[in-house]
C-alpha cells in the first residue's frame, strides 16, 4: 500500500503493535525486533506496544498499525 501511495518503509513515522503473545518473553521480544530490523533496517519509527486480549483473526499473532508521510506532502 506504501508504494501505490508513492512511499516506502523508509516514510513510516509511527508504528502500533498489538501482541496477542506475551511481549515479556525475551524469545518473543527478539523475534519481533529482528523482522522489524530485517524491513526496517536502521530506520526507528516511533513505536508503541501493547498487549490484546485477542485480535479480529484468532490466529494472528499480532497486528501492526502504521502511519507515513508522503514525500513532498
Amino acid at each position: 500500500m506504501l508504494a501505490v501511495a508513492g512511499a516506502s518503509l523508509a516514510d513510516l513515522v509511527k508504528l502500533t503493535t498489538y501482541f496477542t503473545v506475551d511481549i515479556t518473553d525475551p524469545a518473543v521480544t527478539r523475534a519481533y525486533w529482528n523482522v522489524r530490523e530485517e524491513f526496517l533496517g536502521s530506520h526507528k519509527p516511533a513505536s508503541t506496544g501493547l498487549r490484546v486480549q485477542s485480535l479480529i483473526h484468532p490466529e494472528l499473532l499480532l497486528e501492526i498499525d502504521a502511519v507515513a508521510v508522503l514525500p513532498g506532502a
